[in-house]
């Protein structure tokens, strides 16, 4: 848990990290972080599904941008606890 939101240790296209879950009604998602995405190069070797607006605590009135994709494996190595 880091500041009560579950996030766990994984790996991802040989890159470990912790990657927030989003446990909303929803369903379980991975959510990767803007400069995550630059950082690993995600926008050029994903297959992206489209774009939609979450809404949830803090994210304002609008809510905010994501970009959906299937994600067909992450290697899951642990809960993260801080």
């Amino acid at each position: 848990m880091l500041d009560n939101t579950p996030h766990a240790v994984a790996k991802f296209k040989g890159h470990s990290a912790i990657f927030m879950l989003d446990t909303g009604a929803g369903g379980i998602d991975i959510i990767f972080h803007k400069r995550a995405v630059e950082k690993f190069n995600l926008n050029a070797s994903l297959d992206w599904r489209g774009v939609a607006e979450v809404t949830g605590l803090g994210t304002g009135s609008k809510g905010i941008k994501v970009y959906m994709l299937e994600l067909y494996f992450l290697n899951y190595i642990s809960m993260f606890s801080s």
